[in-house]
């Protein structure tokens, strides 16, 4: 539980939302755990497999490959990823987002927790 409890304490629901691990409960403004939530909840004694299973969940089910490709575009060019230039790459991507976002900056927290980056831009691809 400690997971779910830092992720709403440290975030808000909405962001437990965006990340699918509560959703709205039809007609009355309250939430109930995902199912990805509960399979959370019932890894909370393994913080190292919560956030592999979280990272992984961010590059399947939500926008991380896209982050990933962005940073990965940026280095290519030689260039040092920052919140702007991932903004701009992915808004060449198709994506609505404010180049002062931290939308990218917290999915790439996440990532790094769960060995995804190695550093705060290095792409670990082997994992």
């Amino acid at each position: 539980m400690s997971f779910f409890i830092s992720f709403t304490y440290h975030h808000d629901y909405g962001r437990a939302r965006a990340y699918k691990i509560i959703e709205d409960i039809e007609g009355n403004r309250q939430y109930k755990l995902s199912n990805f939530g509960k399979q959370i909840i019932q890894l909370s004694n393994n913080d190292e497999d919560i956030h592999k299973i979280f990272a992984r969940h961010i590059l399947v089910n939500l926008t991380g490959m896209s982050l990933l490709k962005a940073i990965e575009a940026i280095n290519t060019r030689g260039e040092t990823p920052n919140l702007e230039l991932i903004a701009y790459e992915l808004q060449e991507m198709g994506f609505s987002i404010s180049p002062n976002a931290i939308y990218t900056s917290t999915m790439r927290k996440w990532l790094k927790l769960g060995k995804v980056l190695d550093g705060d831009y290095d792409i670990n691809w082997d994992i």
